[in-house]
């Protein structure tokens, strides 16, 4: 299965389809990822409010109201993930309807058991997720890669500087050297969220959220950068309430 198909917008060094006076949200991979993971059982962290947050961005980003941006790397990074996470929403939903099914052979009515059978297999919520992060793709400009991006990435990696201090981490290095690529070039005058539910490398650490200083001396001083651990739907609702 192929979710990120069709209708990419790929852009170049000079990124002249993005409007600098529009906010926008440039992904790491780990909150696309979530979207489909969401429905899974054992991630309880992962709540229907997200899902809402999540429906509510999309449509933002569909009236044209949110520019979504990703980098090449996470395109190909999410590519190589999501059909192991699509499996197990499917594993998972067959494991729901075989259950329910056993349980209904205790029914007293065998109607009624039988109604419940043939509902249960309307059960697909993993089609929704799908649905959403595919819109989602087919709305996001695609950062391309270069080879001054890998070169700074490279070095990062190899001498354990955030996002890879921690550990050996090129592809988050490459997608946040990226990111300050696309704010150095736009130089955007409206609201910029980098967005990730990845704490433990890009903030200061997995309990406090907040851009972790290495990489805060990196934004260039104009424009208004908002780092967001998690779901950001709330920052974004009110700056739309804020500039109609």
């Amino acid at each position: 299965m192929n979710i990120v198909t069709s209708n990419r917008i790929f852009l170049s060094q000079v990124p002249d389809k993005l409007a600098s006076d529009e906010p926008f949200i440039f992904w790491d991979t780990c909150a696309l990822l979530n979207l489909v993971r969401i429905p899974l059982i054992e991630r309880k962290e992962l709540t229907l409010n997200m899902l809402h947050s999540y429906e509510f961005l999309l449509n933002e980003i569909e009236m044209g109201h949110v520019q979504s941006i990703a980098s090449e790397v996470v395109l190909s990074e999410f590519s190589h993930h999501v059909d192991n996470i699509v499996n197990q929403l499917h594993n998972q939903e067959q494991r729901i309807k075989d259950e329910v099914k056993s349980q209904t052979a205790y029914m007293a009515n065998a109607q009624q058991a039988n109604v419940i059978s043939q509902k249960i297999e309307f059960l697909d919520v993993s089609n929704k997720v799908i649905k959403m992060v595919r819109k989602i793709w087919r709305k996001t400009y695609i950062l391309r890669g270069q080879k001054s991006f890998a070169t700074n990435a490279d070095y990062r990696t190899r001498n354990y500087i955030t996002p890879s201090r921690g550990k050996e981490s090129y592809k988050d290095s490459y997608i946040w050297v990226s990111f300050i690529s696309l704010l150095n070039k736009l130089q955007p005058t409206e609201i910029c969220y980098f967005f990730t539910v990845n704490p433990a490398d890009f903030a200061v650490d997995r309990k406090i959220p907040t851009l972790h200083p290495d990489l805060a001396t990196e934004m260039p001083a104009s424009g208004n950068v908002c780092f967001k651990v998690g779901i950001l739907e709330g920052k974004i609702r009110a700056y739309i309430q804020n500039h109609p």
